[in-house]
């Protein structure tokens, strides 16, 4: 039900009624599941984390963990916080189905000179497996950043088919925006699109990415995935440091459903 802008949405077991298309925080501690030690060993990938107003507050362990191409433990072993994609009716978004998920991410507190280009937070479209995707065909794919604080962070795309895809480290990008799109009806992959803008403080584009192609969801599927889509927020190091580092930062998303039109789904409003 919808009227003047606003939807009414239904979380947990009450209907609220919120701006259609509204921004919504990704809240660490309100993850419906999550995994902060490495698949490998067991070591911790977070030394603490915590929530304070809508921003998340994490230390980093010291070691590697990774997120990326392939399908061993190695090569995914991040931190990861899983939150379930909803519909206003509070069912679940599926991974067959067209829409688009907008992300935001504004880094507050950032790790110091002796963490360049390690201290990584991407979100990723998943399945909602916290192993991120190790485990059969499921896949993953987003927008990511990564910290270097010689030459400015980096912006880009993170997926299990493709690896980290970046753009050059710049000084002046305090902030990120970046989305997924989903293949149309029919496609055996799930997401088509993946890309990332990286804004300075006055709202200018300094750096961009975007990457596309069914090889970057999960590698070779034989068909779609059915399952219900997910957030995943992935957190960790691409290499070991000599200590711990601290990394505040806001996240925050929000789904375009395909528009229907006389009851059939439609791209093209009133056609």
């Amino acid at each position: 039900m919808s009227s003047n802008g606003k939807t009414l949405f239904k979380e947990g077991d009450l209907f609220n009624l919120r701006d259609s298309g509204e921004w919504r925080p990704l809240l660490l501690t309100e993850a419906t599941g999550s995994r902060i030690t490495r698949q490998t060993n067991g070591s911790p990938v977070l030394e603490s984390y915590s929530v304070s107003g809508d921003v998340n507050e994490v230390r980093i362990n010291s070691g590697s963990a990774k997120l990326g191409g392939g399908t061993t433990t190695t090569a995914n072993s991040a931190a990861c916080f899983a939150f379930p994609l909803k519909k206003p009716d509070g069912s679940s978004y599926k991974l067959n189905e067209q829409f688009n998920v907008d992300i935001f991410m504004e880094w507050t507190d950032t790790p110091g000179a002796t963490n360049n280009n390690t201290c990584f937070f991407a979100v990723c479209l998943t399945d909602g497996n916290v192993n991120f995707a190790v485990d059969g065909e499921q896949g993953l794919f987003g927008p990511v950043v990564i910290w270097n604080h010689a030459t400015g962070p980096k912006v880009g795309t993170v997926s299990r088919g493709g690896s980290f895809n970046v753009s050059n480290p710049d000084a002046s990008i305090v902030y990120l925006r970046g989305a997924m799109t989903t293949t149309d009806s029919g496609a055996d992959y799930p997401v088509y699109r993946a890309w990332s803008d990286g804004y300075d403080s006055g709202g200018d584009i300094e750096q961009s990415k975007d990457v596309n192609g069914t090889a970057h969801w999960g590698g070779s599927m034989s068909s779609r995935p059915t399952v219900d889509a997910a957030l995943s927020v992935g957190i960790g190091r691409h290499t070991t440091k000599a200590s711990h580092s601290n990394f505040d930062i806001r996240i925050y998303y929000r789904v375009s459903p395909v528009a229907t039109y006389l009851g059939d789904s439609t791209l093209r409003p009133g056609t």
